[in-house]
């Protein structure tokens, strides 16, 4: 069964759950705005590439001139109001899906060093594992699309798909319509590119798609949007504990506050990291 692992620390373990309760069995994760990632420009890489692609797809179909839509791709004015509205949208919980998506994170790189040390107080934090079959039965989820720039060969099948399903089956569609439906293009793609150099990170994005409330955190002096998303707790297989943590200690603790918060610590496995690192 696959597993998929989410690389935080004690103290983010601690807010996630503090709300957790018999009445109330979720885990609160933060779907963060995706322009306040790791990687600020993702979003930005990925829609560049979108209209890359769809000029390729149609020069390579030798799509009439008269039918194609990379005037529009390529028009400065329609990139300008696209960069509005998704900050609009983001800005609005009545039309989070219309703008930069809101999104968390898990990986499949199972006891990974390089992810312990970014995401994880430098191995002293903990990975909670999480079986993806239950997940991705409730939530939208993807890998994501590892690119360089300028290179659209990671997401050329899925544009010539989408510009068969989408833009070609839409010829009749005023210019408007035609804006609009290359935009939702763009979020489709653009929400799970990264860049190749994080490649290692093996990441598995869940996209929110609607939410009630958009809050807010400082980071660094920055503001930070990001929403609240409840996951069951029952769809936590194990954790995970670091290698520079005292294993014995933490899972004496972590046991105490699981049952504490009513969770069934016989149904989560609770081990200790293999990578032989002590920091």
């Amino acid at each position: 069964m696959a597993e998929l692992y989410h690389y935080t620390t004690t103290a983010s373990l601690l807010g996630m759950l503090k709300d957790c309760s018999a009445e109330d069995p979720y885990l609160t994760i933060w779907a963060t705005h995706c322009n306040y990632l790791n990687d600020r420009a993702e979003f930005l890489l990925g829609e560049e590439l979108c209209c890359k692609a769809i000029c390729e797809y149609e020069e390579e179909q030798c799509i009439p001139e008269n039918e194609r839509v990379r005037s529009i791709v390529e028009d400065s004015t329609i990139k300008e109001y696209n960069k509005k509205s998704y900050e609009v949208g983001s800005a609005l919980p009545s039309r989070i899906h219309e703008g930069y998506p809101y999104l968390f994170s898990l990986s499949r790189a199972k006891d990974s060093l390089p992810m312990w040390g970014l995401y994880a107080k430098d191995g002293n934090g903990i990975a909670i594992v999480f079986d993806e079959e239950a997940l991705q039965q409730e939530f939208r989820g993807q890998d994501c699309i590892y690119c360089q720039k300028d290179n659209t060969l990671p997401i050329k099948a899925t544009i010539a798909k989408l510009y068969v399903d989408n833009i070609q089956l839409s010829k009749e569609a005023n210019r408007l319509t035609t804006i609009l439906i290359l935009k939702l293009i763009y979020k489709k793609v653009s929400s799970y590119i990264k860049h190749k150099s994080f490649e290692f990170e093996q990441e598995f994005r869940v996209v929110t798609t609607e939410s009630s409330h958009i809050l807010f955190r400082e980071k660094a002096g920055l503001i930070v949007p990001y929403v609240e998303q409840k996951i069951p707790v029952k769809y936590i297989k194990g954790i995970i504990v670091g290698p520079t943590a005292d294993f014995d200690r933490m899972k004496e603790a972590l046991s105490i506050f699981l049952i504490n918060k009513n969770i069934n610590v016989r149904k989560i496995n609770i081990i200790q990291s293999e990578v032989p690192y002590r920091g």
